[in-house]
């Protein structure tokens, strides 16, 4: 394989095209410029560091999209990068380090936004967690993070107790009060609150009727 033509970009990187017509864009800094000649013959070294550096800038392409979509956690990332095999770990380490340094991954950062978001939709510690396990954040962060957000007992029961108010308006039609209590038990466990938490707004809630 030739070196059929080379250019200069207009953000400085260069683009080189092999009578094979490959195309690799790469950082001039990287390499002497000598090898890359328009007729040069390139070696089976150099063919092979090209395609590295192609495979890599895929995958660094692949994580900005991702990241310029919504935030990620590093493991979340992680594992989208390693879908079907595209990219070695190793490119994929390098890239997650990479976007840590740039500050656009910051696993703490996306904990707390994703914490905040499902506790909006009133979900309880259970299933908070869960899903934040799922988005592949570390078991400690997950433990300080809801910590943060549960620490007081009074307002988790004042939350809960919105929830279970406002769904009990939706059973207005069931007349016997132990299967619209059920109901109510299976809604709130199913939002991830605890059975300790949500037999306390019960009763509260039937004792006051």
């Amino acid at each position: 394989m030739r070196v059929k033509k080379r250019r200069f970009l207009d953000d400085g990187q260069l683009e080189v095209t092999l009578d094979s017509k490959e195309k690799f864009v790469l950082d001039p800094v990287l390499y002497d410029l000598r090898e890359l000649e328009e007729g040069m013959e390139v070696d089976e070294k150099l063919y092979k560091s090209l395609k590295s550096d192609k495979l890599l800038s895929k995958c660094r392409k692949k994580a900005s999209d991702l990241l310029f979509r919504r935030m990620h956690a590093k493991g979340e990332l992680r594992k989208k990068l390693y879908t079907k095999n595209e990219f070695p770990i190793t490119f994929i380490e390098k890239v997650i380090s990479e976007m840590e340094s740039f500050g656009y991954l910051n696993d703490k950062k996306f904990a707390l936004e994703f914490c905040k978001e499902l506790s909006r939709k009133a979900y309880g510690p259970r299933l908070i967690r869960q899903k934040m396990y799922q988005r592949g954040l570390d078991g400690s962060l997950i433990n300080e993070i809801v910590q943060e957000f549960t620490e007081s007992k009074q307002d988790n029961d004042e939350e809960l107790l919105r929830l279970a108010q406002k769904k009990l308006k939706s059973l207005h039609r069931e007349t016997d009060e132990f299967k619209k209590r059920q109901k109510l038990y299976r809604f709130l466990a199913g939002k991830g609150w605890g059975g300790g938490e949500i037999n306390r707004v019960i009763e509260k809630i039937f004792k006051g009727r």
